[in-house]
């Protein structure tokens, strides 16, 4: 006699293996998304090659804390001769390094102490000689930057700038907003918003799908903290105000594309035509490369800057 029950096990022998494979699928798609976000966040050393001394800089070694998790970073103090309390902390790049010559960072520095004014350059975490291994982005970063804040603020400096280029640029901007100390910023090839640039860079870089980018940046958030939703440079610039913000960016930028000045600047200063005292889009540039593309303007319009604000 067959059993009235027989006839039920194929469909729960089907269920059972849906719901094994959807098992199977979930833990590969988070597994996956796990090992990519702890592959795209380690950092990549870079030396350092300039020589401040050797260059005739009145240079210091430094070294201090982020405020973060008291990661040590470590960088040169380039004091002005007519020491006039004002100072520039400058902020490198992804996988960048204090004297980055390719976006201009340390001839920029040099150009500055022509002018009196002293200026900080530092390695971000697990950049440089700085401690740390991953990056985040910004998200970390904000704090090493809150960090060289502090340690300026200690050293006496009043009169205090930054400049920041690219992931340096949001890191400052996301830093600058929370501290009134910071009188004007110099933003060199930053983004508008973290997430943005994930949507794009993400695929190109691990050659998953665009379907893996939520899952790794949710890894990346369970695994290290990054929390890469909350990287919104564009809405600390509108916090930055009423403090003066120059933006710069080169229109074939094509890893941040110039749309992201934009929206950086109408974020600080609303809606218009943008002054070119606080706008300036080089053509032809790509990314970072500003200085490089047109170097006597770059320096005397951020020097002017600098000289005007940091009084």
């Amino acid at each position: 006699m067959v059993s009235e029950a027989a006839p039920r096990r194929g469909p729960r022998r089907a269920l059972r293996r849906i719901v094994t494979l959807l098992a199977l699928l979930v833990v590969g798609y988070f597994g996956i998304s796990a090992y990519i976000a702890s592959q795209l966040t380690l950092t990549n050393r870079r030396d350092i090659s300039a020589n401040p001394a050797a260059d005739g800089l009145p240079v210091e070694d430094v070294a201090f804390r982020s405020l973060r998790d008291d990661v040590t970073l470590r960088g040169w103090l380039l004091k002005a001769p007519a020491d006039q309390g004002r100072v520039v902390v400058m902020v490198h790049g992804y996988n960048g390094v204090r004297d980055d010559r390719n976006s201009g960072m340390y001839p920029v520095a040099r150009s500055l102490i022509e002018r009196n004014i002293s200026v900080l350059l530092f390695d971000l975490r697990g950049c440089g000689q700085s401690e740390g291994e991953r990056f985040s982005l910004g998200w970390f970063e904000q704090d090493d930057v809150r960090g060289a804040l502090r340690f300026v603020r200690e050293r006496g400096f009043r009169n205090i700038g930054l400049h920041g280029y690219s992931m340096g640029a949001a890191s400052g901007l996301l830093a600058a907003a929370t501290d009134p100390a910071v009188k004007a910023m110099v933003e060199d090839s930053g983004y508008a918003d973290l997430m943005d640039v994930l949507d794009q860079e993400v695929p190109e870089r691990s050659g998953l799908p665009p379907v893996f980018t939520p899952g790794i940046v949710l890894m990346a958030r369970l695994m290290y903290g990054i929390h890469a939703d909350e990287v919104k440079p564009a809405e600390a610039a509108a916090r930055f105000a009423p403090r003066p913000l120059l933006v710069i960016h080169g229109d074939a930028d094509q890893l941040i594309p110039v749309a992201n000045a934009g929206r950086i600047w109408r974020a600080r200063y609303g809606e218009g035509e943008p002054d070119p005292a606080t706008y300036y889009v080089v053509p032809g540039a790509g990314h970072t490369q500003a200085y490089k593309s047109d170097t006597a303007a770059y320096l005397a319009l951020v020097g002017g800057f600098f000289e005007e604000h940091l009084k």
